[in-house]
């Protein structure tokens, strides 16, 4: 029986059940670039529904039937592709993947609430080949596991740091961190796989007056190193991103500090701190690696 239209025609009817808008982080609007958003786990095989590309860069998840019987937890991934030919195996660099676990209602739930509350914007923080303006002020630099036993030096992989004001107070932990007031953090910047970050201070966060440069305070922010799974030791050579960090956010609106990557995900402490200037208008490079 037809819903909306007479029932001498054929009636075929769609219900979202996701909607993915990105936002990029640095620039605070949404991302137009390729992008590859799914099923975390199609790359182990498993047969998932799929995410509808739309003309605005945006995603859509239908529901079908697996998905409208009951509520679901979902994890999604969202990474960066080189080009039109979107792929979950080759990010083109220019954002930093993500993963976050959603739950998506019973499609009789979701109907008795507002439409809106099916999407989320989930914000991208730069990435190495990040296109940058001239003047970006900012900081490209990278972080490394010391070397220990058996394992050489490596990459710090998926670090997260912040930029606090003012340089020479100390944060004492992570608590204090996500405690700090919004004027006190000037710049967030998310790691990838090699260690590497990118860090954007905002124009409207440069220290007024004639100074060159503006000192700050650099928390970097990492968990304790992901083992490969002993029954899966092919899973980094199937999935590059295997250890990359589930964020759960506590729902699905704009301001969800989760979302914009705002707040310190589970299992991550503070394990560097260092104060550094950054040149106003320019992006500082070349610094020492920072090692943890």
């Amino acid at each position: 029986m037809n819903q909306f239209v007479r029932h001498e025609y054929s009636e075929s009817t769609h219900r979202l059940a996701l909607g993915v808008e990105t936002w990029d982080a640095a620039r605070q609007q949404p991302v137009l670039t390729p992008l590859w958003v799914g099923f975390d786990d199609v790359l182990l095989g498993h047969v998932r529904p799929l995410f509808d590309l739309h003309p605005s860069n945006r995603y859509a998840l239908r529901y079908d039937s697996w998905l409208a019987s009951q509520a679901r937890q979902i994890d999604i991934r969202l990474m960066d592709a080189m080009d039109e030919r979107v792929s979950i195996e080759r990010s083109g660099r220019r954002y930093v993947p993500r993963r976050l676990r959603i739950t998506v209602p019973t499609l009789a739930a979701a109907e008795s609430n507002p439409p809106s509350g099916r999407g989320c914007q989930p914000w991208l923080y730069p990435g190495a080949t990040y296109p940058l303006s001239q003047t970006a002020t900012g900081l490209r630099a990278r972080v490394m596991r010391a070397a220990a036993g058996p394992l050489p030096r490596r990459p710090a992989r998926w670090v997260r740091v912040v930029a606090t004001l003012p340089a020479g107070s100390a944060i004492a932990d992570v608590a204090e961190l996500n405690a700090l007031p919004s004027a006190r953090v000037v710049g967030r910047a998310m790691g990838d796989d090699r260690g590497e970050f990118l860090l954007l201070v905002p124009p409207a966060a440069a220290q007024a007056g004639t100074a060159a440069s503006m000192p700050v305070r650099l928390i970097v922010l990492a968990r304790v190193e992901q083992a490969v799974p002993a029954d899966r030791p092919d899973l980094p050579t199937i999935d590059p991103c295997w250890d990359l960090p589930v964020e759960t956010p506590a729902s699905l609106a704009v301001t969800d500090a989760v979302l914009r990557g705002e707040t310190t995900t589970a299992g991550f402490a503070i394990v560097a701190q260092r104060e550094i200037s950054l040149p106003l208008g320019r992006l500082l490079r070349g610094v020492a690696d920072i090692e943890i």
